[in-house]
């Protein structure tokens, strides 16, 4: 794991390496018929349905499960709090803040993929959730897998991005908090392109230019690169199931891909840095990570990130497992993360930026965690609101994605 030089810490590796959906396709086909096999390709209904899944047109207030929320008024519990989260996904010293102040300990668990996490959930217990996604929310609700929230015990949910604190895949925010928040762009070396290149909504074009053959990558992921593919066309319905709308940001990708022999992986945060990328689609959180891979004689300043307004935005979010034998010590971690000061202090290790209003991106900026030209890195609330969503999918939807996305990378 590389070492940060400025920091003179580890950088985190593993979650940017894990943040590829590969447990997506054996997530959804774990959701079961009781879910998805009654949802059209929309996310909605069929008339046999049940449980319907989220969409930013159809948001989606999570039923009742057989769990009640931890009642109020209690004490934090004492002893350990089970954490079960990606790897390198929070900051030690934040774990060491927070055992400090509660008079407790703290053990954390990793998993690698959604599909992981849900078998983790289901055969193990654990007090409190980090990185879960829209793609198994619906599983852990209907699966009685997940508590309720008691929102008495989270003093700071008002700094939770307003767009989130009531979000289209669980209004209410019955059952999750918002963890980190970011989207998907172009990342690229200023000094090899010029800032003006990116100053439309439609730059996507850039990375298609055969002027940056073997120095161009696109995300290892068929929903972020089709999607790409689609945007640059017009499109823009990121959750289709349409072989016909699939095929065309398939061709789109192949394109891109013949005019500059693109690789495809999720190593942008480092190519970008090293030089050996000069455009790659990347996710914001990886620029703003990248700075700490630049070679020692290279300044922050080549680094470039652009995105459009509307473009795919994400987030992952806390959960409280049914299991959780201290469900009051779960919230106050949650509340401790949500708090200003604390959440500074885990963005500097996680390098994603936290969903919430405090710290604002003026003040990551001034207090020299971000570089000024990587603004464009993070996010606003009016991205979340009005960005882009891959959302879970019927399991022969996805196998459109899967099978389109695999005859581009066969060539």
């Amino acid at each position: 794991m590389p070492m940060d030089s400025r920091r003179g810490a580890s950088v985190p590796l593993s979650r940017r390496q894990f943040m590829v959906r590969s447990g997506q396709a054996a997530l959804v086909a774990g959701l079961g018929g009781s879910i998805l096999a009654a949802c059209g390709s929309d996310g909605g209904t069929s008339s046999g349905g049940s449980l319907p899944l989220a969409r930013t047109d159809d948001p989606l207030e999570l039923p009742d499960n057989a769990n009640d929320p931890v009642e109020s008024g209690r004490e934090p519990e004492s002893g350990t709090l089970r954490i079960f989260n990606y790897p390198d996904y929070v900051n030690p010293d934040s774990l060491a803040a927070f055992e400090s102040e509660y008079g407790v300990t703290t053990e954390v668990s990793t998993y690698d993929t959604e599909a992981r996490l849900l078998s983790g959930l289901q055969n193990a217990a654990y007090d409190v959730v980090i990185g879960a996604t829209t793609l198994g929310l619906p599983r852990f609700v209907v699966g009685d897998l997940i508590q309720p929230l008691n929102r008495e015990y989270l003093t700071n949910f008002g700094n939770v991005l307003p767009a989130l604190q009531s979000p289209y895949y669980d209004v209410g925010s019955k059952y999750s908090v918002p963890y980190t928040v970011y989207t998907t762009g172009l990342a690229y070396r200023r000094d090899v392109l010029d800032d003006s290149l990116f100053a439309t909504e439609d730059a996507w074009d850039v990375i298609w230019d055969p002027a940056y053959r073997g120095f161009a990558g696109i995300i290892d992921d068929p929903r972020d690169a089709l999607t790409m593919g689609m945007y640059k066309l017009g499109l823009t319905d990121t959750n289709t199931g349409d072989p016909e709308i699939i095929g065309q940001a398939e061709a789109a990708i192949a394109e891109l891909v013949a005019n500059t022999n693109a690789r495809i992986d999720i190593l942008a945060y480092q190519k970008i840095p090293e030089g050996t990328s000069h455009v790659n689609q990347a996710w914001s959180g990886d620029m703003l990570a990248a700075q700490y891979y630049l070679p020692e004689d290279t300044g922050v300043e080549v680094l470039g990130y652009w995105a459009p307004e509307r473009t795919t935005v994400a987030n992952d979010f806390f959960v409280v497992p049914a299991s959780s034998e201290r469900p009051v010590l779960a919230h106050k971690f949650i509340d401790f993360l949500l708090d200003p000061p604390n959440a500074t202090t885990n963005f500097e290790f996680v390098g994603f930026q936290p969903a919430l209003i405090d710290p604002m991106p003026d003040e990551l900026i001034a207090a020299g965690l971000v570089p000024e030209q990587l603004t464009t890195a993070l996010v606003t609330d009016a991205q979340v609101e009005n960005g882009y969503r891959l959302d879970a999918l019927a399991p022969a939807d996805q196998q459109v994605w899967e099978d389109a996305f695999q005859r581009i990378k066969a060539g």
